[in-house]
């Protein structure tokens, strides 16, 4: 019976290994088909970020194209002239300027705070563009409002 044994075992042994190596050639197929497919979805991203010949030469077919068109777009507008250059008070707008795009609210409202006030009329509406650009939302006091007063009502139905 141990001679039997043996052979089932052996044939468990090589069933085993059979399901293996089919297992191994599935998990190669699957690889090669994840590389096909992260290669042609690469392709496509390439493809989608070229330009299309056909539009570049239907835009030097018509000569038409502008030199704003050339430029590159950017979402930021650009900054305002900011008057008051060479005196102290320009100077202190265009360190709070700086501040701004540092993000040091609290330093720039310092400086501008005092600005404001001054004699020269463009400085003083400068000052203020400046620190509009930091002040607190309208909005967003409303819409904080309106989520305690939610809150306050869900507490109020759940506990009164």
């Amino acid at each position: 019976m141990s001679d039997e044994t043996q052979d089932t075992r052996s044939q468990a042994d090589a069933k085993a290994s059979q399901a293996d190596a089919k297992a191994s050639q599935a998990d190669d197929k699957r690889s090669q088909a994840d590389a096909k497919a992260s290669q042609a979805a690469d392709e496509a991203s390439q493809a989608a970020a070229r330009p299309s010949q056909a539009d570049g030469k239907a835009s030097q077919a018509d000569g038409k194209a502008s030199q704003a068109d050339d430029k590159p777009r950017s979402a930021v507008l650009p900054e305002p002239e900011l008057p008051g250059a060479g005196t102290p008070e320009g100077q202190t707008l265009r360190r709070a300027l700086a501040l701004y795009h540092l993000g040091n609210y609290a330093e720039m409202r310092a400086l501008l705070t005092p600005l404001t006030s001054a004699k020269d009329p463009k400085i003083a509406d400068a000052a203020s563009g400046l620190l509009r650009r930091i002040a607190v939302d309208p909005v967003q006091i409303g819409f904080l409002l309106g989520c305690l007063a939610a809150i306050v009502a869900i507490a109020m139905h759940y506990l009164g």
